[in-house]
């Protein structure tokens, strides 16, 4: 708990004498493109420390890593198109308290990072640990329809069977990435893959849904 206590200081510590020389605009206040990647980027950390024991080690260790790394992620988990993040404007708020700026991505990662470590550490996730029995949710991108569903031990994810050999390896690793406690997958049937991840939270299969249908939409491109 001490150790705990005197990183969050010195977090906190970084963070003033950082805003003394940042040119910071309140979230509510900022441009709309910048705070939906910012909660877009909260999402993807958020997603990924999911199933962390220690959150708080895993966003700083993230946080800290070389900017090589950072692009290498983020081109991974994200797509060029952006979606609605589940992390609110009122969450953001909380999250960078003093405001936010301009930056690039990478820069703009980074500081999620930090900023969402140091949010956790004195405040917990941000959202819920429940698990959900079951979910549900469906999208159609240039006229082809993809549904996802959650029956308590398995994501499933339905599709028309168009997808080419090296697309279908690209998205299983996607999905065993973005859906927490992903432990195996299989192919049933043409159309449809599942993949075992018992436990799963609402927001683990939401983020999962949102960071999937984005990845799909880029295949298609």
């Amino acid at each position: 708990m001490r150790k705990l206590k005197i990183t969050v200081a010195l977090l906190v510590m970084l963070l003033v004498c950082h805003a003394l020389f940042a040119a910071y605009v309140p979230v509510e206040k900022a441009d709309p493109t910048l705070v939906n990647w910012l909660g877009v980027y909260c999402d993807v950390l958020q997603n990924y420390t999911e199933g962390a024991a220690d959150p708080v080690a895993e966003l700083l260790k993230i946080a800290g890593l070389p900017d090589e790394s950072l692009s290498s992620s983020i081109k991974f988990y994200l797509a060029d198109r952006p979606y609605e993040s589940i992390t609110s404007v009122e969450q953001l708020a909380a999250i960078f308290p003093r405001g936010v700026e301009e930056a690039d991505e990478i820069n703009q990662f980074r500081r999620a990072a930090f900023h969402l470590a140091v949010y956790t550490a004195k405040n917990g996730r941000l959202f819920p640990k429940s698990r959900i029995d079951l979910g549900g949710a469906q999208f159609n991108i240039y006229g082809y329809d993809f549904f996802l569903m959650y029956d308590g031990e398995n994501f499933i994810f339905k599709f028309v069977d168009i997808i080419g050999e090296e697309e279908f390896k690209a998205i299983v690793t996607y999905l065993g990435s973005v859906i927490p406690g992903a432990q195996s997958w299989s192919y049933p049937k043409p159309g449809r893959i599942e993949v075992k991840a018992p436990g799963l939270t609402d927001f683990g299969f939401q983020s999962a849904v949102r960071l999937i249908e984005s990845r799909i939409y880029s295949t298609f491109l």
